[in-house]
């Protein structure tokens, strides 16, 4: 598994910000390990606009390429930290239906 991009949007990208994403993300590497460097991340931050009337309001979208499909999941949430958990989790639990699946179809 590889993370090709980390991208911010409306915001700046920090390097504590990378650091986060990379961390929570290697944690989603043990159930893309069958797949290889087939397998690779796109994941974009940021707030959703520049101008809420109360606080911001941050998003996290990962979008997980793996052979024969691409997963896209995000979220919405006060707080970035928090948006980036909660999306990974998403992820993490399409990944498990893809796989298995993906292993119903290749044992037929």
């Amino acid at each position: 598994m590889k993370i090709t991009k980390i991208q911010g949007t409306n915001m700046e990208m920090t390097e504590a910000i990378r650091n986060y994403v990379e961390s929570k993300l290697s944690k989603l590497e043990p159930k893309l390990e069958r797949f290889g460097e087939a397998a690779s991340l796109e994941v974009e931050v940021g707030k959703t606009t520049n101008h809420h009337n109360k606080g911001d309001v941050f998003r996290c979208e990962i979008h997980v390429i793996l052979p024969g499909k691409t997963i896209q999941v995000d979220d919405v949430q006060d707080d970035l930290y928090q948006a980036i958990v909660n999306a990974r989790d998403k992820a993490d639990r399409e990944i498990v239906e893809y796989k298995e699946s993906f292993d119903g179809r290749r044992r037929d």
